[in-house]
């Protein structure tokens, strides 16, 4: 797995239907914005025709244009944000100079400058004669950082991109700068309401019909709202008529009750479907199917598109929906009303479908599902451990009840696994203690096993030989599974190394590389390659290194690429003590772009330059 799969849909432009009424005003401004402001920002309430306003405009954009679009969530934090953003930008082929984890990594590490100075390094040199970012929906972002960084993404922004926000609320930005420098276009909700002529024409498109006293008074009830307009035309004229003045001053009135209106006039099938399917953030057929248990859900999302009820079509080979926000929470506000008893069973219907890990973990959580929403988690982390991402691991984690996160043997084992590579030796042996203990208690045997094989290797790096041997011993004498084994030797090859035997260390790492190829996965290998080459004189420990090697690089292919450094840095030793000068400078030049594309990791580093080192040493480079 080269990286935990994201959400597609959030970085795909909403496609709106065909045939809507020209707004030539607007889209003349939209336009001319977009192709000569640093910043184009559009805030007003929900239905406003934000996202369709721009998805229009984007398409007519000067040929070559470079798009890049992203609908922020509320479960963005500034990584995920960004981990989006660099999918979005993919297509464009963008010359990173710094690796996309380095890059995030930076960003985990609070080094926000140095990471949107990458970015800007990207931008400015990808190939395109003009670009246009977009986030979407940015309201939803609760994460203070992710403002701190559009800061200083626009300050240094190149004259050839635009940044488009578009949000219900105007962002926590240094607005005053960009004000001051005319180098913001603004569209609030008084740009985006309809003109009177705007109402007169959508009227005359939706009812065939030219009735300016009509279209009229539908303006004065709606103020040019344009999903007040939407809802309006799909009550009936009756009803509209009816409608008593003061609803309309308060939007949210309003919806509610245009909501109820157009709800109400639906197919009983329909409105069934659209309450269950709410809970969705993307509507596929196949998932529409498995939450509504409705076998009609093509016909069904068909009829959606059809009837313009507040639904965006992605594009895609199949035919997907996303329903607009101020809709979907009235849906899910009438479903917890009408049927709260389904809401948790629903909300699990719609995890085990979910292909995101993130996702579905926050899903299983929302329904109280805790068991299901461990142990998911429990399986993703190794995944996404090789993708260098412990820190999403550990921020999910905080996302569990406090009780449960003090209780969970499967969050501890996750949160030892994170603090491994970070040589948080203490973290990982109390992590592991309480992850065992937990197992045990639960007769989760090849679980506790795992766990305290990690929690002997993190006590014999604490110091504590004694203990370290007798847990070592502990875990031999039950059986064990493949990932256990490997660890137990592990363990010993490390004992052996301080301890003896001499030969031990070989043998011990023969096995090792052994039972890897019988199956270990990615993280696996990383867990068991670090520091091994410091026992490179012992006998028979290099070619159990070249196999590690050798072996890693097999399992990884492409991607993974820490683990692909430390494979290199690993193979630096080999050809150092085999002699190989001839050869080290070419493969430390690859060290050193590692490094760089990682964003010199503090660990590589220090390895690399104690290999440098070395090799200095022998070469008797005393300038060096």
């Amino acid at each position: 797995m080269q990286s935990v799969s994201l959400a597609g849909a959030k970085i795909q432009t909403p496609r709106f239907r065909s045939g809507l009424i020209e707004r030539s005003e607007l889209e003349q401004q939209l336009g001319d914005a977009l192709t000569s402001h640093r910043m184009v920002l559009l805030v007003a309430p929900a239905g406003y025709g934000k996202t369709a306003a721009l998805s229009r405009q984007l398409q007519r954009l000067p040929p070559g244009c470079a798009v890049a679009w992203l609908t922020a969530d509320e479960e963005d934090d500034l990584q995920r944000l960004l981990s989006h953003l660099i999918e979005a930008l993919e297509p464009l082929d963008p010359p990173w100079r710094l690796a996309p984890e380095a890059f995030l990594e930076q960003v985990t590490q609070g080094r926000l400058r140095e990471a949107a100075a990458a970015l800007l390094d990207t931008l400015e040199a990808t190939d395109t004669p003009g670009g246009v970012i977009v986030l979407d929906d940015l309201h939803a972002v609760a994460d203070a950082r992710v403002f701190e960084f559009l800061d200083q993404l626009l300050e240094g922004l190149p004259r050839n991109w635009t940044l488009v926000i578009a949000s219900r609320v105007e962002p926590p930005l240094a607005l005053w700068r960009w004000r001051a420098r005319r180098e913001v276009a603004e569209f609030d909700e008084t740009a985006l309401s309809f003109s009177r002529k705007e109402v007169q024409d959508l009227w005359r498109h939706a009812t065939g019909q030219d009735d300016p006293g009509q279209a009229g008074r539908l303006l004065d009830r709606t103020h040019g709202w344009a999903a007040g307009l939407c809802l309006s035309l799909e009550a009936s004229e009756a009803s509209a008529a009816a409608a008593p003045k003061g609803v309309w001053r308060n939007r949210r009135h309003l919806f509610d009750y245009l909501a109820s209106e157009v709800f109400e006039d639906l197919p009983s099938e329909l409105q069934a479907f659209l309450l269950r399917c709410s809970l969705l953030p993307e509507l596929t057929v196949t998932r529409c199917e498995q939450i509504s248990g409705n076998p009609r859900a093509a016909r069904l999302l068909e009829e959606l598109e059809r009837r313009r009820l507040f639904v965006s079509v992605l594009d895609g080979e199949d035919l997907t929906l996303r329903l607009h926000d101020l809709f979907r929470d009235f849906l899910e506000e009438r479903l917890r009303r009408r049927h709260p008893e389904e809401v948790p069973a629903l909300l699990r219907l719609a995890a085990q479908g979910e292909t995101d890990p993130v996702r579905r973990t926050l899903m299983y959580l929302r329904a109280g599902a805790w068991d299901e929403a461990q142990q998911d988690l429990a399986d993703a982390t190794p995944d996404m451990l090789a993708c260098d991402e412990g820190a999403q691991v550990i921020r999910m984690i905080e996302q569990f009840p406090a009780d449960l996160q003090a209780r969970s043997p499967w969050l501890a084992y996750a949160r030892g696994l994170c603090a491994w590579p970070r040589y948080q030796y203490s973290e990982v042996r109390s992590s592991m203690a309480h992850a065992a203990a937990g197992f045990d208690a639960i007769g989760r045997h090849d679980e506790a096993q795992r766990a305290r094989a990690m929690q002997a290797l993190a006590t014999f790096f604490c110091g504590q030989m004694k203990e370290c041997r007798h847990l070592g011993q502990a875990v031999r004498s039950q059986p064990m599974d493949l990932e256990t084994e490997t660890l137990s030797e592990l363990l010993d090859f490390w004992y052996e190394s301080h301890h003896g035997p001499v030969d031990g260390p070989g043998q011990h790492l023969a096995k090792v590389v052994d039972l890897l190829m019988q199956g270990g996965n990615a993280e696996l290998w990383f867990r068991c390659m670090p520091r091994v080459n410091g026992f490179i004189s012992r006998p028979g420990v290099s070619t159990q290194i070249r196999r590690l090697v050798d072996g890693a690089r097999a399992t990884l292919g492409e991607g993974h690429w820490s683990l692909q450094a430390n494979a290199n840095l690993m193979e630096a030793w080999l050809l150092l003590w085999q002699g190989g000068i001839a050869e080290l400078e070419a493969l430390f030049q690859r060290i050193e772009e590692d490094a760089r594309w990682l964003g010199q990791p503090a660990g590589l580093r220090i390895r690399q330059l104690s290999t440098k080192v070395l090799y200095h040493v022998i070469c008797d480079d005393r300038d060096a």
